[in-house]
């Protein structure tokens, strides 16, 4: 709170901090996850294809469900599909 009303911009001095409203959006997990298990695009893990199991985040086991996605020439791993959604918006 010691910073309120202490941020300004110089880009744009015609509006003022009290006219401004910042907005927020927090995308929900499981509807990512969901949408994921639709169209994986380059992300890979077991048992993406069943839809009616997906997204699995565990296996049998109790084992962590790996994703591994990859971006270029590299490859990222992740030890499950909410591991990434972490990641990638945490």
């Amino acid at each position: 709170a010691r910073y309120r009303r202490t941020y300004s911009t110089s880009m744009n001095p015609k509006y003022s901090v009290d006219e401004v409203l910042p907005i927020v959006l927090v995308r929900n997990p499981y509807g990512w996850m969901k949408s994921m298990c639709r169209n994986p695009y380059t992300a890979s893990w077991e048992g993406r294809s069943n839809s009616k199991t997906c997204p699995k985040l565990k296996k049998g086991n109790n084992q962590w469900n790996e994703v591994n996605v990859k971006f270029g020439p590299g490859q990222t791993h992740h030890k499950s599909l909410g591991h990434l959604f972490n990641d990638w918006y945490g």
